[in-house]
């Protein structure tokens, strides 16, 4: 909610972990304070990430508007039967699928209902959206990475479009009619995430810790990803100008051991030990 108040106006926001995953927070409740004094005091970085648009279109107009920092959700709607979708990108026919629906999510969404779909862990930095199909009737639909500069519609072929419904972030869009066609694409502005400096370096380790996921990831290496953040300690920020909030669904980035370190990821070649059996043991 606080993204979709700030991001229009260019308000940075900033996110308070209350203990779920995600990608948007740093900082715990116990920590609020001393993230603030650093960042009021300018030592903070700075990052961007992109907005997604969704448009409903009816007889060739947009006749509803939403914008999306997570995802777009097509589902069936006060119905237990599938839905037919027929989706395009860039004009060209994808495929289509009987199914529950279809997600089209941002890297920052794809640790919410993407991932509870079967979708893969995208690193925040990258300029990419995520299709995930809803429980399809198939056995070869998988979800589809595509690059965030694609524009993705997405029709209905059934004969009864109020058995779906499209929400944007959670929030419902008008009721389709037959022949509406969905339209996603990037949103022209973005959403721009402060975090407090020593403790915003975006690790995806403590992700596939949390999730333990590790086939599923899509990561950047370390050095390129810490070049996509900009340091603005120059800027200076007064109190009016910060949003501090639990954003959306995307809490507890950092999942922290009791000693309040990231945990390591192994060595590479390293074996790991199953669950439940300490390395080395018979």
């Amino acid at each position: 909610r606080a993204a979709k108040l700030a991001f229009p106006v260019g308000v940075p926001v900033l996110g308070i972990n209350l203990g779920r995953l995600g990608f948007l927070t740093d900082l715990s409740p116990q920590h609020v304070a001393i993230g603030l004094d650093a960042i009021l005091a300018g030592r903070f970085l700075a990052e961007d990430r992109f907005v997604l648009k969704c448009e409903i279109v009816r007889d060739g107009e947009a006749i509803a508007s939403r914008s999306a920092l997570n995802d777009v959700v097509i589902q069936r709607w006060n119905s237990s039967r599938l839905i037919t979708l027929n989706t395009y990108v860039d004009g060209r026919f994808v495929h289509t699928q009987r199914s529950d629906g279809m997600i089209v999510s941002t890297p920052t969404g794809s640790t919410a209902y993407a991932l509870s779909g079967g979708g893969p862990i995208l690193d925040p930095a990258l300029q990419a959206v995520v299709l995930v199909p809803i429980c399809p009737h198939t056995l070869t639909n998988r979800p589809l990475v595509i690059r965030n500069d694609s524009t993705v519609e997405i029709d209905l072929a059934d004969d009864t479009p109020e058995d779906a419904r499209v929400t944007a972030d959670g929030n419902p869009m008008p009721n389709l009619a037959p022949g509406d066609r969905i339209r996603i694409a990037r949103h022209a502005e973005s959403v721009r995430l402060i975090h407090p400096a020593g403790l915003a370096q975006i690790r995806l380790r403590s992700v596939i810790h949390a999730c333990a996921v590790l086939p599923r990831l899509a990561v950047l290496d370390e050095p390129e990803l810490d070049q996509r953040h900009t340091s603005v300690a120059g800027e200076k920020t007064s109190p009016a100008a910060l949003v501090v909030a639990d954003p959306l669904d995307h809490d507890n980035f950092h999942q922290r051991s009791a000693s309040n370190a990231v945990c390591p990821l192994p060595a590479p070649g390293t074996a790991l030990a199953p669950r439940g059996r300490k390395s080395g043991a018979s």
